[in-house]
């Protein structure tokens, strides 16, 4: 499958199976970060969680209730 292919098939999970992720698999969203930027100026940062306590603290500071279910939550913001 084609990267466009999955870009554009991609979609939203509100149900997870209780299943954990490899670190690798998680790696893979740090990929992008080591690409050559004009004055290594990032425009993002991003969060991973996997601990439940952490998890079941943004449950409460979002209305994304499901993330406290998710084996990882990840995040991105602008810098």
């Amino acid at each position: 499958m084609e990267l466009s292919e999955v870009i554009a098939s991609r979609r939203s999970i509100r149900k997870f199976r209780q299943q954990d992720i490899s670190a690798d698999t998680i790696a893979c969203f740090w990929i992008p970060q080591g690409s050559p930027l004009r004055g290594q100026i990032f425009s993002r940062a991003f969060c991973c969680c996997t601990i439940a306590r952490a998890k079941e603290a943004l449950g409460q500071c979002t209305p994304y209730k499901f993330i406290i279910k998710a084996s990882v939550v990840l995040s991105a913001a602008p810098i």
